[in-house]
């Protein structure tokens, strides 16, 4: 019997190359697109379960990558401290 998670159950095909073509309703749910990371990993039961990585997370890991490689980002243009905004202009 299939239980309520299970029922978007979908079938795909290993290529040849042992890739695997996400399907739609599975891309769907897990409101992944192209070029975004998916987590693998196998539960208890043996099952594989698919997760799409947390882009936000995902995101600041690249920047913090981005800074060990070339340095922080952070420099005299972007210090602007407390008299941003102090110009009047009319």
């Amino acid at each position: 019997m299939i239980s309520n998670k299970e029922k978007n159950t979908v079938t795909a095909k290993i290529t040849s190359k042992n890739q695997v073509t996400i399907p739609k309703s599975i891309r769907t749910a897990l409101d992944i697109k192209s070029h975004d990371q998916i987590i693998f990993y196998t539960n208890d039961l043996g099952q594989v379960v698919i997760k799409g990585v947390d882009k936000k997370q995902a995101f600041w890991e690249i920047v913090e990558e981005q800074q060990a490689k070339y340095g922080p980002i952070d420099d005299e243009e972007m210090k602007w401290g407390t008299d941003i905004e102090a110009e009047d202009f009319d």
